[in-house]
């Protein structure tokens, strides 16, 4: 959906993986992370890229900065609470028509589980159910354009086992 050339923000990036493959089709992208050891990881693997350590929720960057933002698993560690001004603050960063794609726990609630990686320690995940997301996207300004759902039996300490996918669309700015 974007043209070659378009700048991409992969929110929740992680070791960088997503961010390669962008740059090797021919993408601007940039990626963001909490986790000061997942940015590390990333510039390693991915020496061309750029990886800043950051908060979604308080993205560094002016308005209208990107023509796609990218979330793959990443908002599921947002609150209930932050969720919309969380998906405003991407709003804000997308260019007028921009597109997002995010991936999520697909399910109700939210609290703190065993980290699959690590059963030593505890991470809060938020699951949505496509409603649920509908409603917070058109809050944000975002217009859904494409829902997908997929579920994966075989993988055990997954935290995304049922998974939600959208397509959206900047269709409004907030200026807040």
């Amino acid at each position: 959906m974007l043209p070659k050339g378009a700048k991409i923000l992969d929110v929740g990036c992680g070791p960088g993986g997503d961010v390669k493959f962008f740059l090797e089709m021919g993408y601007f992208a940039q990626g963001i992370d909490m986790s000061k050891e997942m940015i590390k990881i990333a510039k390693r693997k991915v020496p061309d890229g750029i990886f800043s350590i950051m908060d979604m929720r308080r993205l560094g960057y002016i308005d209208e900065s990107f023509d796609g933002v990218f979330a793959a698993y990443s908002l599921i560690h947002i609150p209930a609470r932050e969720v919309v001004s969380t998906l405003k603050e991407f709003n804000r960063v997308l260019k007028k028509g921009g597109v997002m794609f995010l991936a999520v726990r697909e399910g109700r609630g939210e609290g703190f589980i065993k980290e699959p990686l690590d059963e030593t320690k505890k991470i809060f995940v938020k699951s949505f159910t496509q409603e649920e997301l509908d409603w917070y996207l058109k809050q944000a300004g975002f217009s859904p354009i494409k829902f997908e759902k997929k579920v994966e039996k075989e993988r055990t300490g997954d935290v995304c086992t049922k998974k939600l996918f959208v397509i959206a669309k900047k269709v409004n700015a907030f200026l807040d």
